[in-house]
């Protein structure tokens, strides 16, 4: 844990988003995701996983099952 908060690995954030850590470099790489630069590797703000996932949550509803049952 460091001063501003735990940083993720690409490979960490892609595991807890349920994503290909490709999809998490991609998203970075335009912009989606934000990260710091350490030395030469990326480091993504748990926080902002956290938050992404919150803000982006959508119960899976399944078709064909009546509501309400």
């Amino acid at each position: 844990m460091c001063a501003t908060g735990e940083m993720l690995t690409p490979a960490e954030a892609a595991e807890l988003l349920g994503v290909s850590r490709t999809q998490v470099y991609k998203q970075m790489d335009m912009g989606v995701i934000p990260y710091v630069k350490v030395f030469s590797t990326r480091r993504i703000p748990r926080s902002y996983v956290e938050g992404f996932m919150e803000r982006n949550y959508q119960p899976a509803v399944r078709s064909g099952v009546p509501t309400g049952v």
